[in-house]
């Protein structure tokens, strides 16, 4: 049969259809056999099998096929529909708030409240600002000069007169200061009291001018009576001086006692105490007074009263408009609430008690003083002073001005300070309208008049602020614009600039107050700055306003920024300007207005801020207002600058739009489509809003036939397109979003530990992982910008001591190479231990797992407890027992060098201090050695020939034949105790070590074998006896050129920590160490006691010290004993003397071993270093000479010690050294001249015969310089022979005993050189290379003075002192090259190797070789034969000058010069002949 067609709401599902289906809801068909229809936007069809569509009611909106309307709002924006049918819902426009879902309209915000576009609700206005209308779209700040007390407030108020605000927002306003006051309501600043005028107290409304006979400066609180000698009228600014010979009448000064009397509740309270606090509370409300002073307050009777009412509440009809002046709002009601508010005037200047006499009777009297007690009348007597102006004479005009400005006080006090009507401290009310009624009787008594002063004319010294000139009979004041701070002067001085002086008479200028200044010098008072300039503290002169300020008013302070909404354009501005329309200002104190940006509209001057264009509408830039979105366009955002074209799967139908609406899934549109196409089989579509059908695209994956939708790949997973599974990301690679197609390669040198990673979280080999920064920063990096954290990986060889063998490795798990440290897990910074195998490396920085057993703190330089440093190993060393603790090796050389101190105390003891002393016998000791055993010899010999000849013949050995031998031993021992008893009781040395010099000489004397060399002369004997001391002599300044050496030498080890010595040369400076008598470094006494750097400190710069004290006493005790047995004067003090020598000597040598070590020990204290820990947290700071102590409060604590020890040794010693040969310097250089050493030598020209006079000028010229260096050579030997002799000086021979005498000074250089380089160097850059620079520089230039000055007069001496500078500059130069080489040839080059330590060990010990050879060479060699002849020529200076001068004849020069063939003229002349010269 033939089709049918469906009725209308039904439709055929397809081809071959055997029945209609109903069209579902949101569909529907109007007319029969047409297809189901989806709901047009704004309808909806709610049935199934419907044949038309219902449009949404008011406050519902449908997008289209929608089977049931949406209600408005359901969002977080207030929304609203007016009109049927609606597509979209409308936000509510800014002023405007809509909070119920479904509305059809909008309400406007109440005046005080205010609201964005789509509010649900309006926000109510802040104090300080206000809404005066309804749909107020922002609250409009108080201008200047109004306030705004509450939140909600729909007006402002003005200031009242008295107080004002300054700026915009104000929530109160302030009151004047004293000295300013504002006259009018709404005051935007107090204006200055003028001159001449005052204002006493805060919050004035007008100002006062001064009575005649006072004057004022501009911002008085009060007016200054003139001081005598001048006068004035009345507002006056400055009093003038009376005319030149007359005298102006001084003024008196007036006690009052004022009568008053105040009405008051609560007088049931009222005994004496309570009198008494009345009083006081009285007092405290007048303050200090502007005319006169009140002095006290004096409690009368109290007389109770009936609390009346002079009006009656029930007839009475307050005026309904009276209104506050400048608060309109404030009326009859607000005056009521307290009582002193009904003395305030209203708009027609009438006091609110009496225009509001009901309230304010009601409020004020009944229901607060029936409340408060019975009504009385309390009397009290108010004291006071008056200061009078010399033309106030009249006793009743100043009664009645007392009265009048105490009625004034008192009403001011009473109106002012009462709160809610209450005295300050007491429960007592007063009735303010009724006391203030009775305040016009009050009685004024004059109790007393006192003069102040009389006219003498006697001549008297002009006072301060006066002058006189020449021949004046009078003293003249100075002027105004002048003063004079002394008496006596003759002129006066000019008021500087910023200053005035407004009186005559005056000792000092003022300062011009803010807001005011003075031109030029001599000014009399101070001009108001002008509207538009201001001054304040600091400022000479007015200056203008800034751009963005202005000052409205004269005699302004500070400039007042242009509020948000105007601006200032120009500089010196009195008023802003607004902002016209299309701009804006956000700010205040500006100069000028921004434009309206793209976005936003401005449709009113004086803008705050722009207004963001609603959604659906936008603008340009500097817009008015808003232009709605062309049909086909939409715009969901607010704020923009043009409107979108509807995107592909999407349309827009109407014009206005603010968003877009999307086609269903299984749909599609192209860009500017107003409906969408359903898409065709086979194809699909995942979402909503497509432009086309597709397959599924790479990142997803379809598993299935048939699927709507296509899945994303989730994270660390990718996969291509049309794929059916995902993959994840392989090592190295990493995908941090869902749906991926590829994986990321990490970043060199990122890379990952695992397959599917979604970020790059570790680190190739070489490199670790920074935890700490990328917690800190490269996790926000991630999260925020998706960018991989590459710098979150440190390469290893930035940071010395990291292992990076494996990838992976992390911060708080980096292997640290072996004898490296790092504080903590999360340092990035690894630091090389000091002590040998100290720090074990490793990734666990746990003490005891990062430092060697024994080993603990920073760096692992601390020793444990039961550990020790062994400092010639350096390394901590586990403690032993007690007796093993001495074998240990830096113990052992302590108690080595102790034994060797107790040896030469013995010496002291025995001898004296002086070493020559201790060798004294050592000659004769040697030649009865010698004559012992060449005696034992022969007998032994003896012996053994004849005990041989009887073994031979069989023959036995018996007593009989030894004894010879035994008696041949008995005599050589009685020989020696003969001997030696002859050599301690007539030896010459024994008889200078007692302090007595003898001429006869003993046995041993005599057979002492003298010096080698031919010596015959008559001062061999001298030179023999003398040998001994100068032998000793030379020795001993050569071991203090060691010393020294050695001192400076070894302290590079902590004056240049940054320097790594190889191992076997640092042993050797820790061993030398001892050479400072730094026992306790290199000693094991940890181990008996700890011992930290604070003790060692101490205990290095007080045992020299101690040990001078010790010597003292040996000393002392050993004079005592030897003077006992001495009765002769003469040698008693003899005796005294040469101990006195002794012990200086020694005390000299101990402080010039143990200078430098203190000063090193003092300058360490200071040596703080510091170690990275890690995670942003402060550095581990700890001292560089013990680790284990920090550099905090307990350091500071022994900062005191530290610098007077300072004082002490470095400064104090260098300073005494000093002023010693300073004040000797005549003696240890004394003046010689040429006469007094060499007689002149004559030469006779005119007896040499010579061909030419050429000849004769060169031999003239010859002997006159040979002449010359004899004398020089001369007079530097009786320099030191005159120095010699001195006893003045034999007390600190050991300071200069080294050095010639025109280098008296030198050893100063050299102290300072010592404690530069081994103590003062530590404070120049440490730990850099400059600081290794500036010590090899200090070398240089040490060795530089040396070879220039050569101070020694000895030349072995000298050699020895150029080796050692030499020395030195090598050492340096080491430690700057050593400092200065990368890492690889520190670690395994040429300078950690143990041969470059061996050369220089070689060169550590060079001045030590070269002393000893010297030493040697002056025991056995041809040195000491060479030295003896010379010190003999010395001796016989007439010889020597004769047999010099002998030399030189003029016949031997002639013939030496003829000899040379100068021209063949000279060769053919008669050989001359010879003359000898003469000598006088």
């Amino acid at each position: 049969r033939s089709p049918q067609e469906c009725s209308p709401g039904r439709v055929a599902p397809g081809r071959g259809a055997t029945q209609c289906s109903s069209c579902l809801a949101g569909t529907f068909a109007q007319m029969a056999a047409q297809p189901c229809v989806s709901a047009s936007p704004g309808s909806y069809v709610p049935e199934d099998e419907a044949v038309e569509e219902v449009s949404c009611n008011p406050g519902t909106f449908s997008s289209g096929g929608a089977s049931e309307c949406t209600l408005c709002g359901l969002g977080f924006v207030g929304e609203y529909a007016p009109n049927d049918g609606s597509t979209t819902c409308t936000i509510s426009d800014a002023g405007h708030w809509v909070s119920e879902l479904g509305a059809s309209a909008q309400t406007l915000c109440e005046p005080g409240s205010f609201s964005g576009a789509g509010a649900k609700s309006c926000d109510v206005c802040p104090a300080g600002s206000f809404a005066a209308s309804e749909g107020a779209a922002s609250c409009r700040l108080a201008s200047s000069g109004s306030f705004v007390d509450a939140d909600g407030a729909s007006s402002q108020l003005e200031c009242p007169a008295g107080r004002f605000s300054a700026g915009e927002g104000a929530t109160q306003c302030s009151s004047c200061e004293r000295g300013t006051y504002a006259e009018n309501d709404g005051s935007t600043s107090c204006a200055l009291a003028s001159a001449g005028f005052y204002v006493l107290r805060d919050g004035a409304r007008l100002e006062r001018s001064c009575p005649a006979g006072r004057f004022s400066g501009v911002r008085s609180s009060y007016c200054t009576v003139c001081p005598p000698g001048t006068w004035s009228s009345t507002a006056a600014a400055a009093c003038v001086a009376a005319d030149a010979g007359s005298v102006a009448p001084i003024g008196a000064t007036f006690e009052f006692a004022i009568d008053s009397a105040l009405v008051v509740a609560g007088t049931g309270i009222f005994g004496p105490d309570d009198r008494a606090a009345f009083a006081r509370a009285i007092f405290e409300l007048l303050g200090v007074g502007g005319f006169f002073n009140y002095t006290a307050v004096t409690t009368g009777d109290v007389v109770p009263r009936v609390a009346e009412s002079t009006v009656s509440i029930e007839s009475c009809v307050d005026s309904p408009y009276w209104r506050k002046k400048g608060a309109p709002s404030k009326d009859c009601s607000w005056a009521a609430q307290w009582a002193p508010r009904c003395t305030v005037r209203g708009e027609n200047k009438t006091l609110a008690q009496t225009a509001c006499s009901c309230a304010c009777a009601e409020g004020s009297r009944r229901r607060r003083l029936d409340d408060a007690g019975a009504l009385a009348t309390v009397a009290f007597t108010v004291d006071a002073t008056y200061d009078a102006a010399p033309a106030e004479t009249n006793v009743s005009a100043i009664r009645e001005l007392a009265r009048l400005e105490y009625i004034d006080d008192l009403e001011f006090a009473l109106t002012e300070s009462l709160v809610d009507g209450t005295l300050p401290g007491l429960d007592v009310v007063v009735d303010v309208s009724a006391s203030l009624d009775e305040l016009d009787a009050t009685a004024v008594t004059t109790t007393d008049v006192v003069s102040a002063g009389d006219n003498a004319t006697e001549p008297t010294r002009c006072a301060p602020g006066k002058f006189a000139l020449a021949a004046s009979t009078d003293c003249e004041d100075c002027e105004v614009g002048r003063f004079q701070p002394s008496d006596g002067q003759p002129t006066c001085f000019l008021a500087a600039v910023g200053t005035f002086v407004n009186v005559t008479g005056a000792t000092a200028e003022t300062p011009c107050p803010e807001g005011s200044f003075s031109g030029g010098q001599a000014a009399s008072a101070c001009d108001l700055c002008e509207a538009g300039s201001f001054r304040s503290v600091g400022q000479t002169s007015c200056s203008l306003a800034s751009t963005g300020f202005h000052v409205p008013t004269r005699g302004a302070s500070a400039e007042i920024p242009c509020p948000a909404g105007s601006i200032a354009a120009g500089a010196g501005a009195t008023e802003c300007t607004s902002c016209p329309r299309s701009s804006y200002q956000q700010e205040s104190g500006q100069s000028a207005c921004r434009l309206a940006g793209a976005g936003t509209f401005v449709n009113a001057t004086g803008a705050t801020g722009a207004e963001d264009c609603p959604p659906g509408t936008s603008s340009s830039d500097a817009a008015t207002s808003c232009t709605p979105c062309a049909p086909g366009r939409f715009q969901p955002r607010p704020a923009e600058s043009s409107c979108q074209l509807a995107s592909a799967g999407s349309f827009v139908p109407e014009a206005g739009a603010s968003n877009e609406t999307v086609c269903p899934a299984g749909s599609f549109s192209s860009t500017g489509q107003s409906e969408c196409t359903l898409c065709s089989p086979p194809t699909f579509t995942d979402k909503a809003g497509q432009a086309s059908c597709q397959l599924a695209p790479s990142g997803t994956f379809v598993g299935t036939d048939g699927a709507t939708s296509a899945e994303a790949c989730p994270f660390g997973q990718f996969s291509a397109a049309a794929a059916t599974s995902c993959e994840p990301c392989p090592v190295g690679t990493y995908t941090n979003a869902s749906g991926a197609g590829e994986c990321r390669l990490c970043p060199t040198p990122t890379t990952t530990t695992r397959t599917g990673a979604l970020f790059c979280d570790a680190c190739q080999r070489g490199h670790y992982w920074d935890t700490v920064y990328f917690e800190r920063r490269g996790r926000a990096e991630l999260l925020e910008e998706g960018t991989q954290c590459v710098r979150c990986c440190v390469d290893c060889d930035d940071s010395d001591g990291f292992e990076c063998d494996e990838a992976g490795i992390r911060l708080e798990s980096i292997p640290v190479k072996r004898n490296y440290w790092r504080a903590t897990s999360l340092s990035t910074k690894a630091y090389e231990c000091d002590l040998s195998a100290a720090c074990r490396g490793g990734n666990d920085t746990r003490t005891s797992r990062m430092c060697r057993r024994g080993n603990t703190g920073a760096l692992c330089g601390s020793c444990r407890a039961d550990f020790a440093l062994d400092a010639l190993r350096n390394r901590c060393t586990k403690c032993q027992q007690s007796a093993a603790i001495l074998l240990r090796g830096g113990t052992m050389i302590s108690l080595v060098v102790l034994l060797m101190l107790i040896g030469v105390g013995m010496l002291i003891w025995r001898y004296g201090l002086h070493p020559s002393e201790w060798t004294k016998d050592l000659p004769a000791l040697m030649q009865r050695g010698q004559q012992a055993f060449q005696a034992a010899k022969g007998a032994a010999s003896a012996l053994a020939g004849k005990i041989a000849l009887k073994l031979r013949h069989g023959e036995h050995v018996t007593s009989q034949d030894v004894r010879p031998v035994s008696q041949r031993a008995r005599e050589i021992g009685q020989m020696l105790r003969s001997k030696s008893s002859r050599v301690s009781s007539g030896s010459p040395r024994a008889s200078v070590s007692d302090g007595v010099a003898t001429s006869g000489a003993t046995t041993i004397e005599e057979s002492k074998s003298s010096p080698p060399g031919n010596v015959d002369d008559d001062d061999d004997d001298e030179l023999a006896a003398s040998w001994w001391d100068r032998h000793s002599r030379s020795i001993m300044i050569k071991l203090k050129i060691l010393l020294s050496t050695w001192q400076i030498a070894s302290s590079t080890q902590w004056v240049l920590p940054q320097v790594r010595f190889p191992d076997v040369f640092r042993q050797a400076q820790q061993a030398a160490e001892l050479a400072g008598l730094d026992f306790i470094k290199i000693s094991s006494f940890d181990c008996l006691e700890r011992v930290h750097f604070f003790y060692r400190l101490v205990f290095t710069t007080l045992f020299p010290m101690v040990l001078i004290v010790v010597i003292y006493a040996i000393f002392a005790l050993r004079l005592h004993l030897k003077l006992r047995k001495i009765d002769d004067i003469d040698k008693r003090a003899a005796v005294r003397a040469s101990a006195r020598k002794s012990l200086v000597y020694g005390v000299l040598f101990l402080v010039y071993v143990a200078l430098p070590t203190c000063s090193s020990y003092t300058f360490r204290y200071f040596g703080c270093v510091k170690y990275d820990r890690g995670s942003g947290r402060r550095d581990l700071r700890v001292l560089l000479a013990d680790p284990s102590i920090k550099c905090g409060a307990r350091h500071r604590r022994w900062l005191p010690y530290p610098v007077v020890m300072i004082f002490v040794w470095p400064v104090g010693c260098t300073l005494a050294l000093f002023v010693l040969l300073y004040r000797h310097k005549n003696a240890l250089n004394p003046p010689v001249a040429a006469a007094d050493v060499a007689p002149e030598v004559a030469y006779h020209p005119a007896a040499v015969e010579a061909p030419t006079s050429l000849v004769r000028e060169e031999l003239a010229e010859e002997q006159d310089a040979v002449r010359q260096g004899i004398v020089r050579s001369l007079i530097r030997a009786r320099k030191l022979e005159i120095r010699d002799r001195d006893e003045t000086l034999s007390y600190f021979a050991f300071v200069f005993e080294d050095f010639t005498c025109a280098a008296w000074l030198f050893p100063v250089f050299d102290t300072v050189r010592r404690i530069f380089l081994t103590a003062v160097l530590t404070m120049f850059f440490p730990g850099s290379i400059s600081q290794v620079a500036i010590g090899f520089l200090g070398a240089m230039i040490s060795h530089r003075v040396y070879s220039y000055v050569e101070p020694y007069f000895e030349r072995s001496n000298m050699i020895v002192s150029e080796v050692a500078q030499t020395q030195l500059i090598i050492i340096y130069f080491a430690a700057l090259v050593v400092y200065a080489s990368t890492e690889s040839e520190k670690k395994s080059g040429v300078f950690s190797s143990e041969a470059f330590g061996i050369v220089l060990l070689i060169i550590f010990l060079m001045t030590f070789f070269v002393a000893c050879w010297f030493i040697v060479e002056d025991l056995v060699g041809e040195h000491n034969i060479k030295a003896i002849s010379e010190r003999r020529r010395q001796l016989s200076a007439r010889k020597m000058f004769a047999s010099l001068s002998s030399g030189f004849s003029a016949s031997k020069t002639f013939e030496r010069l003829s000899s040379s063939g100068r021209g063949s003229a000279r060769s053919k002349a008669a050989p001359p002949q010879t003359t000898t010269t003469t000598t006088t």
